[in-house]
């Protein structure tokens, strides 16, 4: 009962009575209970599927590892999943339809599970399902998770209708194995990596996350800790490799960085740089390698080594800094750069989705002299509606394509083909990785004008350079 009570006064303002009113509360109280309890409810549930949420899993999976806690022989399972190509459903056909597909998905999902598996939506495309701690071995354990994954991919790859669009969906999967020990944390973030290599395997859709995947996500860890003390300690450094023409005559040098890891030791840039670009620390690393070379160039000047060309790798992704040409610009006029004398490198399998930005860029730059390199041409998807409307004055021919020119028709197809588009469209060629001469003999009868490869130098530090130069 709920007791409400004013009191009444004179016209003196005595008190002279009271007046109450109750009211029987026990509706109320159930309805704000019940109200409670869908609340509490739909915190744990993600509205869109009606399958439990990341809150919910984070909460059943810590209950799972404390409930067993200390049972050694029990051993869980969690599976990572992620759509291929949600994203290009949603931007193509809609959210409306996105939603729907997910919708359908989570249903087929539960149907791959047993009654006491949990599967949960973590937010976007991303699913997750946690085979729970038991008493079995590991082999039991995968054997167990195989039959899940061969379930979901009968399932989910079946054709999927949605108003007049037939949907084929395919996903990437990847498996932990846990023990009561672990941490909720640890074991969400093992099944994420693992579920990284297998969207980039091009055999097999799920991965398992193994030893050796530890060591090398451990290994990409200490890459990324060690990039802003590399550049602050001189751990990197340049290296410059010469280029020729047909005349065996300078006409430039690629700018080539390295790292001198003082714990992994030297790391190719293929180790860091993609590494760097995948999470957001390009920017330091290519702002680093141009002023680095500005300031080479013109102390090489101040000694009396004049270079035609400098070649210098930049990333798509310093392209779209609103600031990169601004930075270009005063770096420029700190180290008294001529820009014809540089030479900026994309390489051709770039993701140029914005296409119009990097085009408005690269033509400002043009404007002020700079020129532009295609890069690793033949190795990408490059659209030559596009290719066209950029502003390249040179291409260079992968280095794969040489390697075997000499006993393969296709790279010898596909060189022949890359000279032909260039002297149509009027630009330079720069052919890497020419190391024996019989190969240079091909290229040069094939017309091509460029070369750059260990026939004719190695890359060398930017003291050398004059050295090697001269003696060659």
């Amino acid at each position: 009962m709920l007791l409400n009570s004013t009191t009444r006064r004179d016209a003196q303002g005595r008190i002279v009575g009271v007046v109450g009113v109750g009211q029987n509360i026990t509706a109320l109280n159930r309805a704000r209970k019940d109200f409670e309890v869908k609340l509490a409810a739909a915190a744990d549930e993600d509205v869109l599927t009606g399958l439990p949420n990341r809150r919910y899993l984070n909460y059943y999976l810590e209950k799972e590892l404390r409930t067993h806690q200390g049972s050694n022989d029990n051993r869980g399972a969690f599976l990572f999943l992620d759509l291929d190509s949600f994203k290009l459903v949603n931007d193509s056909l809609g959210h409306q339809v996105g939603d729907d597909l997910l919708k359908i998905v989570a249903q087929r999902l539960k149907r791959c599970v047993r009654e006491n598996d949990l599967v949960c939506r973590l937010g976007g495309d991303e699913f997750v399902i946690l085979v729970p701690l038991a008493v079995r071995t590991i082999e039991q354990t995968n054997a167990l998770v195989r039959k899940i994954i061969r379930n979901i991919d009968k399932s989910i790859t079946k054709p999927i209708q949605i108003g007049s669009h037939k949907l084929n969906t395919h996903a990437s999967i990847g498996i932990c194995d846990f023990i009561s020990e672990d941490k909720v944390e640890d074991i969400i973030n093992r099944a994420d990596n693992a579920m990284y290599l297998a969207k980039k395997d091009p055999i097999n859709f799920y991965s398992f996350y193994t030893v050796a995947v530890h060591q090398m996500f451990e290994h990409k860890m200490r890459v990324l800790k060690g990039i802003t003390r590399g550049l602050t300690s001189n751990q990197f450094y340049m290296e410059y490799q010469p280029q020729f023409n047909h005349l065996k005559e300078l006409v430039g040098v690629e700018a080539l960085i390295r790292w001198q890891h003082p714990q992994l030791g030297q790391l190719d840039p293929n180790q860091f740089i993609l590494l760097a670009e995948q999470n957001h620390r390009i920017n330091e690393i290519g702002t680093w390698i141009i002023e680095t070379v500005f300031k080479q160039v013109k102390q090489w000047s101040q000694g009396g080594l004049i270079i035609p060309k400098i070649a210098i790798n930049i990333s798509p992704l310093q392209l779209l800094e609103s600031n990169f040409p601004e930075n270009i610009r005063l770096l420029a006029e700190k180290y008294d750069t001529d820009p014809k004398k540089i030479v900026f490198e994309i390489t051709e399998s770039a993701d140029v989705e914005q296409f119009s930005l990097i085009r408005k860029i690269l033509m400002e730059l043009k404007n002020k002299g700079y020129r532009f390199s295609l890069d690793d041409f033949g190795t990408g998807f490059a659209s030559m509606a596009q290719f066209k409307r950029l502003p390249f004055s040179q291409v260079k021919i992968d280095q794969s394509f040489i390697a075997d020119i000499e006993t393969s028709p296709y790279s010898l197809a596909i060189t022949e083909v890359v000279l032909t588009i260039a002297k149509t469209l009027k630009l330079d060629v720069i052919a890497e990785g020419v190391e024996t001469q019989a190969q240079l003999d091909i290229l040069t009868k094939l017309g091509c004008t460029g070369y750059q490869g260990y026939l004719f130098s190695r890359p060398v530090e930017a003291d050398l350079l004059q050295t090697v130069l001269s003696d060659l």
